[in-house]
Parts: C-alpha cells; structure tokens; sequence
C-alpha cells in the first residue's frame, strides 16, 4: 500500500480564489469553504494545475501548515502507478481561466480539451483511483472536494 495526500489550501490571494472563496462560502460550512486550492502530493512532489503557473506542473512546494490542510488516502501499488501516470500524463496542459468563471461561478458545462482547474484534475485522479466517481469533475469546487471527500470517511489533517 502507498499513501497520496490532497492538499487543500486555505488562504485567499488571487482574484480567482476569492471568487471561489465567495461563491463557497454561500454554499458550504466555513470548515469547507475556505479551501481556495488543491494539490496531489506523493513522493516530496505536488501536481496539480496552478493558476499562478498556468498549467498543470509537478513541484516541490513548501507546505505551511497555517496553510494547508490533507487528506491521505492508501492506494495499492498498481493504483498508485496508475494515478502517477495519469498525473504524468497531464503535465504542461493549460490552466483553464474561463473555467473558474464559467463552470464554477456560472455553472455553464464548457470543457475544453486538455485544459483544467486544480480541483478538476484532483477529481479526475480520484476517479482513476475509483474514488468519488459519480461526481462531474468539471463542477467541483476545492470545497466540495473536501466536503465529499470526508463523506467518504476520509479524514482532514494538518
């Protein structure tokens, strides 16, 4: 068995996240709606798609815990290698500005091929784990991730 973390970011510092921050926090518990970001972390490496990069990108980032709260989740090998492929798959593919505005604010269904949001890609590597895969990863939030997430009994950390 191999563990992955999700990291949920709770701090507030672009445009775009206080635009999510705004709309969750009418829509979920405070616990929940202060998540603004997600990260996938195995091995010392984190992957996801930044809008600050612009991309989807693996990199080592400095995890403050004032910052930052995980959920672990054990995988078995062959799982494990599956999601890193996929993660490895998705590397250079473009952060979705429009998405953030039009999916998650709107909730207008406008995918664009090999473009995405951080808790987008998330979603969609949980899915490859079997996990959570009744859920439209286009539409879900940094906060409903966590939120579901939890419903599955997977537990917050710091």
């Amino acid at each position: 068995m191999k563990k992955i973390r999700i990291a949920f970011y709770k701090w507030q510092k672009t445009f775009f996240s206080k635009i999510i921050y705004w709309k969750q926090k009418r829509l979920f518990p405070k616990k929940y709606a202060k998540y603004t970001h997600t990260e996938l972390v195995f091995w010392s490496n984190s992957f996801s798609s930044s809008e600050m990069d612009g991309w989807t990108r693996i990199k080592q980032i400095d995890y403050k815990k004032k910052n930052w709260d995980f959920i672990d989740i054990e995988l078995s090998n062959e799982k494990y290698q599956d999601i890193l492929w996929f993660c490895m798959s998705k590397v250079w593919k473009e952060y979705w500005w429009w998405a953030i505005f039009f999916a998650q604010t709107l909730n207008f269904n406008c995918k664009w091929p090999d473009t995405y949001f951080c808790s987008e890609i998330c979603c969609e590597w949980l899915q490859q784990a079997k996990i959570l895969c009744g859920v439209s990863a286009l539409f879900v939030e940094p906060a409903e991730l966590c939120f579901r997430l939890e419903q599955e009994w997977y537990n917050i950390t710091n």
